[in-house]
This record gives C-alpha cells, sequence and structure tokens, in this order.
C-alpha cells in the first residue's frame, strides 16, 4: 500500500500585513498537491585572495512560496450574511486582491479591488498561513497571490492557488483541531463566461 502525506493547512485574514494571526478549527480548509518551497538571494562574495577557493555567500532576503488546489463548493448556507460565508475560501479571495459582498439569502460576490486597503501595503487583504506536511509546522504571514481556476465537463472543479509570504522556520509541531466543510463538490455540467460585457462560448 502506498503511504500518502499528512497535510492540514489553515488561513486566516490579517488586520495588518505581515502580523501573523492564528487561524481557528474553522479557519481550515481541505487542499490538494500542497507544496511549500523557501526562497533567498545569495549575496555572492567575490574578494581575490591568495587561494582559488570562495568564499561562503551571505544569506539575503527569505520567503515562503506556497501552492495548493482547493474544491469549487460554498458551505451551503444562505441564511444570513456573515454564516453563508465559507470563511476559509473567503480568506484565500481576499489575499488575491478581491472584494467580499455577501447577500443574505442569495450570494456571496468576490471582485477583483485596484486601490490599496488601509493597513496593507496593496489591495489585497493578506493572510497567515499555517501548513502542517507531516509533522512539519509552517506559519506564513503576510500572504498575498494569485489564483486560476480549473475545471473539466463531468468532474470537479478546483481552485489552484500561489501564495507568498514571510519566512519564519519550520517546526516540528503535530497539528491541532480542524472543522473542515463536509460539503460534497458538484461536478461541472455547463456554465458561462461573461468579460466585459461579452459572454464567450466555452
Amino acid at each position: 500500500m502506498k503511504l500518502k502525506e499528512k497535510l492540514v493547512m489553515g488561513i486566516k485574514t490579517e488586520t495588518t500585513q505581515g502580523t501573523a494571526v492564528v487561524p481557528a478549527a474553522t479557519d481550515f480548509i481541505l487542499v490538494e498537491d500542497l507544496k511549500v518551497k523557501v526562497g533567498s538571494d545569495k549575496n555572492i562574495r567575490n574578494a581575490k585572495r591568495t587561494t582559488l577557493d570562495q568564499l561562503a555567500h551571505v544569506v539575503g532576503k527569505r520567503w515562503v512560496e506556497l501552492t495548493f488546489k482547493t474544491e469549487i463548493k460554498t458551505n451551503g448556507a444562505a441564511a444570513a450574511a456573515s454564516s453563508q460565508i465559507y470563511v476559509p475560501l473567503g480568506a484565500a479571495f481576499l489575499a488575491c486582491g478581491f472584494s467580499e459582498t455577501a447577500t443574505p439569502s442569495t450570494n456571496v460576490i468576490y471582485a477583483p479591488l485596484s486601490a490599496a486597503i488601509s493597513n496593507f501595503y496593496s489591495h489585497a487583504k493578506s493572510a497567515t498561513i499555517e501548513a502542517y506536511l507531516d509533522g512539519v509546522k509552517f506559519i506564513i504571514a503576510g500572504c498575498v497571490g494569485n489564483f486560476k481556476v480549473s475545471i473539466e465537463a463531468g468532474k470537479i472543479g478546483y481552485y489552484e492557488f500561489t501564495f507568498k509570504g514571510l519566512y519564519t522556520a519550520a517546526t516540528d509541531t503535530a497539528p491541532g483541531t480542524q472543522t473542515y466543510l463536509s460539503n460534497v463538490p458538484p461536478i461541472l455540467e455547463s456554465a458561462t463566461f461573461t468579460t466585459q460585457s461579452f459572454a464567450a462560448v466555452i
């Protein structure tokens, strides 16, 4: 039997960009293909000496890039504006530069923003992401990014996210309790796509 990785991820909107917040149990979201990559700038030292050996480089800026995909679905609630928001997915959209408008008993609309937001460096509301990969915990604050939609007829649709955030050293920590959304995602049967009042055929 093939052993599988134990992957757990939570995401929560920050109040001030770069100041980490702690995701609650309901801020965790089911994800697939979760990958964490630490990047850094290397400062090369080219001082000449009587030896051909290279001087050790000095590490400069460091950051973390995180990618994952999650199912396209809602929380199924339409009673009140606050309860119908799928909170962790909403946090991901906000960190990609979208606004969030909930209309009770109707829908939740996400629309792209262009103006900077107070306490944030851009139009995106950054998020803190906690990711656990086989018992290794990453806390990535100040996350902003982008996403794309992957859909195919007769299959589950996915949002595919890419985020970058601040580097902190990983620790060996077991995840706590997670409360996942239990709704089953629909398959794609048909869809319409409109951009700038143009309805494209897909």
